[in-house]
């Protein structure tokens, strides 16, 4: 329901009014505003309407609203005012790539604090989403989101401790009045980091031996123009579509393996392995350690031994040919005969 206009919309208003009029260069009216006649402007002027509104939020002893209905609206309130941020921004930004993509003037991208967000975009990001960078003129909207969400704070104290409000404040006050003059004493501590310039050679070394190992320059933000030298531009999903086409794989080459015994004994296994031996001497000192291989096979309740030779180092001519395995005591061949011809009468 639309409740009537008192004095804080009034002023509300002329702070709107001269905000935008100081804070756009070249308007003739910025002389005649209160700026030039006062030790404020009208961002303190919106900071003390703030804290004027807060006090009717609030409300009387005999009007008071619940605490946490209270600290969820100015929460809320806050929360908008965050959106609302972000959106302006998101939409200058884009503004400005749109205007210097049409124009083909990259320095359009550098308006106002803009350009970490194009140059350097991951901790610029981070940093518009923290308000702790703004672009130029959008610096008034993050301040008084600060303040309504220290506003709830400012409540709730002022319901359960009214009386520490006021030395708060001032406390605070002075610290902000304080802290640039401490500043002063101590100087910049980077005042003197012109007079110690560092040296480029070594980077141009690495530049130097990377150019002659063919590694080419990285690729340029896509608003500049082509380089001499540069690496192909390309998108990423281009770029993985190319990784989806791979050269053709070499076939896989087959180990000559042979099959000499199969049983639940693993003795009589390897008693299998030193007959085969026997019967192919000439086979068998050809082979290395690593040759013979011992498998220990899973069955449905209990493991078999599974013997196998493999013939790589023995030549061609000396091979033995596949035999029976001798033992050749599979436990897995019954049920699978039963699975195979169950599957064939289906």
């Amino acid at each position: 329901m639309p409740r009537q206009a008192n004095a804080i919309d009034f002023w509300r208003g002329f702070a709107l009014i001269s905000i935008f009029i100081n804070h756009v260069p070249g308007i003739y009216y910025s002389r005649l505003t209160h700026a030039n006649i006062s030790v404020s402007d009208a961002a303190d002027l919106f900071v003390f309407l703030a804290g004027w509104s807060l006090r009717y939020l609030v409300g009387s002893d005999d009007k008071r609203t619940s605490t946490w209905h209270l600290v969820l609206r100015l929460s809320g309130r806050a929360l908008t005012l965050y959106a609302a941020q972000i959106t302006i921004t998101m939409i200058a930004i884009a503004m400005l790539a749109v205007t210097a993509l049409t124009l083909d003037n990259p320095l359009l991208l550098e308006w106002h604090n803009a350009a970490a967000v194009f140059h350097d975009p991951a901790p610029t990001h981070v940093g518009l989403a923290l308000l702790t960078h703004q672009l130029g003129y959008f610096d008034i909207l993050p301040l008084y989101v600060v303040l309504m969400l220290m506003a709830p704070a400012i409540a709730v104290l002022d319901r359960y401790a009214p009386n520490w409000v006021l030395p708060l404040s001032l406390a605070l006050y002075f610290t902000v009045l304080t802290v640039p003059r401490r500043l002063a004493e101590f100087g910049d501590p980077h005042a003197g980091i012109d007079a110690a310039p560092g040296s480029l050679e070594k980077l141009l070394e690495l530049a130097a031996e990377d150019e002659a190992a063919g590694l080419g320059d990285a690729p340029w933000p896509p608003h500049f123009r082509k380089m001499e030298g540069e690496a192909p531009r390309v998108a990423p999903s281009r770029a993985r579509a190319a990784a989806k086409h791979p050269a053709a794989k070499k076939p896989r080459t087959r180990a000559p393996l042979l099959l000499v015994a199969n049983s639940p004994d693993k003795q009589a296994a390897l008693a299998g392995l030193e007959r085969w031996k026997s019967k192919h001497p000439e086979a068998a000192a050809l082979l290395a350690v690593d040759d013979v291989l011992v498998d220990s096979m899973r069955g449905r309740s209990s493991t078999w031994t599974r013997i196998r030779v493999n013939l790589r180092n023995v030549p061609q001519g000396l091979r033995p040919p596949q035999e029976t395995p001798d033992p050749d005591d599979n436990p897995t061949r019954e049920w699978r005969d039963r699975y195979a011809a169950k599957h064939d009468r289906s």
